[in-house]
């Protein structure tokens, strides 16, 4: 049997964090890449908030929550060119959109 502990917020930032740096480099303008901590920050924060408020229970056996979800936002951000994201405002309305995609549309009320 192979056990780990759960990753520490510090971790997960580090992680998620490599991810979009190495991601919003590759042609993306400064100031999109200056939202990129911010980006990451919030989506740990609002993954570990709903996965400590919203427990699963037999009525919403769909409310399980784990570091996929987490991933799944970011892959959704990865997926867009840097034309289509010129500036800061259009990156936060594309990260609030994937947000609410994976977290969102799974609550029931």
């Amino acid at each position: 049997m192979f056990a780990l502990p759960p990753a520490d917020e510090a971790m997960l930032k580090k992680i998620f964090s490599s991810i979009l740096t190495g991601f919003l480099k590759t042609g993306f303008s400064e100031k999109v890449q200056q939202q990129m901590d911010a980006a990451v920050s919030s989506t740990i924060t609002v993954y570990q908030r709903i996965s400590s408020e919203l427990r699963a229970t037999p009525a919403k056996f769909h409310y399980t929550f784990n570091l996929r979800d987490v991933s799944k936002v970011f892959q959704g951000i990865l997926m867009t060119k840097p034309a289509s994201i010129p500036t800061e405002s259009s990156f936060q309305k594309l990260w609030a959109n994937e947000t609410m995609r994976v977290f969102h549309d799974r609550l029931i009320n």
